[in-house]
């Protein structure tokens, strides 16, 4: 789309400027030497249609122009330097691990900044997004005044669904135990951002525990899937390492949502020599430990219809 916009508006301005003064009557009057013995004002003016085309005003030839420019930049971009999605983690994560377009920045309060790089990201694609509209509003020969002061206050929140989601992703990966610790508070402002930004909690709280004591069943916080549903505009996943298709198209899901989201993944304690991960993962599982649901709002107006829990043992 920004290729053919550029190509209408070099066309446009291309042909403008082949419209040069001798289509004016001074100009054909030169252009004639003399040689014809006609008024060639006065004959203009006694035509009550001028046809043909006509000259663009300097205003719109330069709001072309900067608008020609700023496609351009985009187009001369390198495809492979525009991430494709942020992650923001706790942890160290190797940046050569990460697969192709997938930007991975460790951060302490990943939740907290997750708003702040959608924005700057957002902010970066919204000239270009301005750049666009203009384009087809003067290739369609639309474009009036009235349009200035709306494209002048363009932000993230007047982008339509389709520009908004040219925006790359911001996904924070966090762990249960941090969440419950410390960042409750952070949890809910995501979820009620109104921002797509999409988190990703590791949860080991389920984890079968060898001695089966009281401390042990006390880590147990299945809550975290079902606070994500409580904000109701929220898209939730809850899901486990045990079921990688169901994980797979659930953060694919996420990550095409325009809503804000969180995906509750219960993974073991892969420290816990006593029993292996895939049995703690499945005894979790077939003992309700771990949930298996996904909530859309966007599936229905009544909870039954936004609510999908057909992996449910």
């Amino acid at each position: 789309d920004v290729l053919q916009l550029s190509r209408r508006l070099e066309e446009r301005l291309r042909l403008d400027a082949d419209l040069d003064g001798t289509r004016t009557p001074a100009g054909l009057s030169a252009a004639l030497g003399g040689a014809l013995q006609i008024d060639v004002p006065s004959l203009a003016n006694s035509l009550k249609v001028r046809r043909g085309s006509q000259r663009l005003g300097e205003p719109r030839r330069q709001r072309m122009a900067a608008t020609l420019a700023h496609l351009r930049q985009f187009v001369d971009i390198d495809e492979k330097s525009l991430p494709n999605v942020v992650l923001l983690h706790p942890a160290h994560i190797d940046p050569g691990a990460m697969p192709d377009g997938v930007t991975a920045v460790a951060h302490d309060v990943g939740m907290e900044a997750a708003a702040g790089y959608f924005e700057a990201s957002a902010r970066d694609l919204v000239d270009l997004f301005r750049a666009v509209r203009t384009a087809r509003l003067e290739a369609d020969d639309r474009y009036v005044p009235a349009h200035d002061a709306a494209l002048e206050r363009m932000d993230w929140q007047t982008l339509d669904p389709e520009e908004l989601a040219l925006v790359p992703p911001v996904f924070v990966l966090e762990s249960a135990d941090r969440v419950l610790s410390h960042a409750m508070s952070a949890l809910s402002t995501l979820l009620r951002s109104g921002r797509p930004l999409h988190l990703i909690i590791l949860d080991s709280s389920a984890a079968m525990v060898a001695e089966g004591n009281a401390e042990g069943l006390a880590l147990a916080h299945p809550d975290l899937g079902f606070l994500a549903v409580a904000h109701r505009d929220a898209l939730g996943l809850q899901t486990s390492l045990a079921l990688p298709v169901q994980l797979y198209r659930g953060l694919g899901q996420l990550a095409s949502s325009l809503r804000p989201s969180v995906a509750v993944v219960a993974v073991p304690d892969w420290e816990q020599s006593m029993v292996a991960p895939w049995t703690q993962l499945t005894a979790a599982r077939y003992g309700r430990g771990t949930p298996d649901l996904l909530y859309d709002p966007d599936r229905g107006d009544s909870w039954s219809k936004r609510f999908d829990r057909t992996t449910n043992p």
